[in-house]
């Protein structure tokens, strides 16, 4: 017998809400969940292009711009 279920869909504009999509679009898909821990570790507040970059930069690659 199947369970019953429901489909969920996620994009990337519901996951990193405050990060500029364009950017986080341009990510590996590797470096994803290293993004999301960093997002609820720092806590963003709305960033934009080079901020997004920069927070990338700094917590998931660990290099300070």
């Amino acid at each position: 017998m199947r369970a019953a279920g429901r489909k969920l869909s996620f994009n990337l504009g519901d996951l990193f809400p405050n990060l500029s999509y364009p950017v986080v679009a341009a990510l590996d898909r590797a470096d994803l969940d290293a993004l999301f821990d960093a997002q609820l570790r720092h806590a963003p507040g709305q960033l934009g292009d080079n901020a997004t970059k920069e927070f990338v930069l700094r917590h998931v690659f660990e290099i300070a711009p």
